[in-house]
């Protein structure tokens, strides 16, 4: 026997000082299931006005998406905020940072292989900064060949990466 949930939403509309004016939006969880799997173009129709773009929806999720790579592998904007591990790999894994990303870009590494993770800017003149310790311009990464070494890059700023988090020791040339 399937269960029906509920969740209500009360939208409000100010005009010219007038008490909100409340509209009930009620969501039948059941309706949602059918219509999500019924619908090849994702498109969750809740009323004649309202529309839920369920793929775009689904991009916005906090959910980190987890991604082993055996092969080396070029990191893109579209990565951003994906764990990639070296899961598998038989050989040094060498993880390209994508050139000039937008500000806020946030890619995670996770070694889970006894093999060398390398990360390396997508140019050369991308410096990569784990605590004091800086890569070197035209030549610089960081490794790491300890199954449990962890970080986390964010783009600060034009040629800047910043690890926000690291467990293990990488190794910074």
């Amino acid at each position: 026997m399937s269960q029906t949930y509920t969740t209500n939403y009360n939208l409000g509309k100010w005009e010219d000082g007038d008490n909100p004016g409340a509209t009930q939006l009620n969501l039948n969880w059941t309706t949602i299931d059918e219509q999500l799997f019924e619908s090849e173009e994702q498109i969750l129709n809740l009323d004649d006005d309202v529309q839920v773009d369920l793929n775009a929806l689904a991009a916005q999720t906090l959910l980190p998406t987890v991604a082993p790579k055996t092969t080396a592998y070029s990191v893109v904007q579209s990565d951003n905020r994906k764990t990639f591990t070296n899961a598998g790999a038989g050989a040094q894994v060498i993880f390209t940072l994508p050139p000039a990303p937008a500000v806020g870009t946030t890619v995670s590494f996770v070694v889970l292989a006894a093999q060398n993770v390398r990360l390396a800017p997508g140019n050369a003149t991308d410096l990569i900064r784990v605590a004091a310790s800086v890569s070197t311009v035209s030549s610089g990464h960081i490794d790491n060949a300890t199954i449990g070494g962890v970080v986390t890059l964010l783009y600060v700023a034009a040629a800047l990466w910043i690890a926000t988090s690291q467990e293990g020791t990488w190794t910074v040339t």
